[in-house]
């Protein structure tokens, strides 16, 4: 889907985006968890508390996530943020696992978000 792609494990109802960017538009730590927050916000999440603060997970090239647990539509669910920044671009990683599932799932979602790397410069269009 253009700069997007979308992951899904259809057996749980879990899901990952993964959204390229140009490097001058890869939003940092910050700015996307406050992206996030007005997303889920705007989506009426219920008790939604983070759960993970931002923290550096790589250094070279810096890797940030953070999470948040909420409740969206009455499902209660663990949402996993990242963004890698590179000189040629980065990504930012949007993950949903259903609560039930989060603790299986996890270790697979770190695995994918540290072996991520921009391989190729992201232009603008």
């Amino acid at each position: 889907q253009g700069r997007q792609v979308t992951l899904t494990q259809s057996r749980t109802g879990g899901g990952m985006l993964l959204t390229v960017e140009p490097a001058a538009k890869v939003p940092s730590a910050a700015e996307y968890m406050k992206e996030i927050g007005d997303y889920l916000t705007k989506q009426k999440a219920q008790g939604t508390r983070l759960t993970e603060p931002v923290t550096r997970i790589r250094a070279q090239p810096p890797l940030d996530r953070f999470a948040v647990d909420t409740e969206m539509g009455g499902e209660k669910l663990r949402m996993e943020y990242a963004v890698l920044s590179q000189t040629d671009g980065g990504v930012t990683v949007a993950v949903r696992l259903p609560a039930v599932h989060a603790t299986a799932l996890r270790p697979e979602v770190e695995r994918i978000i540290r072996s991520m790397a921009v391989t190729r410069l992201i232009e603008s269009k």
